[in-house]
C-alpha cells in the first residue's frame, strides 16, 4: 500500500510521467521478479523441495479449477473451445508471481517462493 501511494503521489507531483509505466513494467518483469524467484529458490534447503502432498494439492488444486471452469464455460455457457480455453485459464492459474511471491515471502520465508 505504501509503494502504490508513493507511485500515485510522484505521478501526482510530477516526479513520474504516464510514458514512465512502460519502463517500469519491464524492469519488474525482466529483471526483479526472475532475480527474487531465484533468489528464493536458492534460500530454500533441498529437503522442502521433496514435499509431494504441497506439490500434488497445488496441481489438483489448479488443474481442478481449470476443468471446472473449462466445463462451465462450455457447456453452461455455451462458449466455443478457445473463448472457453482462455477464460479457464484466466480462473484457473492466478497471478502468483506478481502478488504472490511477496506474501508468501513475508509469511513463510524463502520456501513460500516453491509455490509460485
Amino acid at each position: 500500500a505504501f509503494v502504490i501511494m508513493l507511485g500515485w503521489l510522484s505521478a501526482r507531483i510530477g516526479l513520474l510521467k504516464h510514458g514512465d509505466a512502460d519502463v517500469f513494467a519491464t524492469l519488474v518483469i525482466r529483471f526483479a521478479l526472475p532475480f527474487a524467484l531465484f533468489e528464493g529458490a536458492v534460500r530454500t534447503s533441498p529437503d522442502k523441495l521433496h514435499n509431494v502432498g504441497f506439490a500434488l494439492c497445488l496441481t489438483l488444486g489448479l488443474m481442478g479449477t481449470y476443468v471446472i471452469a473449462l466445463g462451465i464455460g462450455r457447456f453452461v455457457f455455451r462458449h466455443d473451445l478457445r473463448t472457453a480455453t482462455m477464460q479457464a485459464l484466466v480462473c484457473a492459474f492466478p497471478d502468483m508471481a506478481y502478488f504472490g511471491a511477496p506474501i508468501l515471502a513475508a509469511v513463510f520465508g524463502p520456501e513460500g517462493f516453491l509455490a509460485v
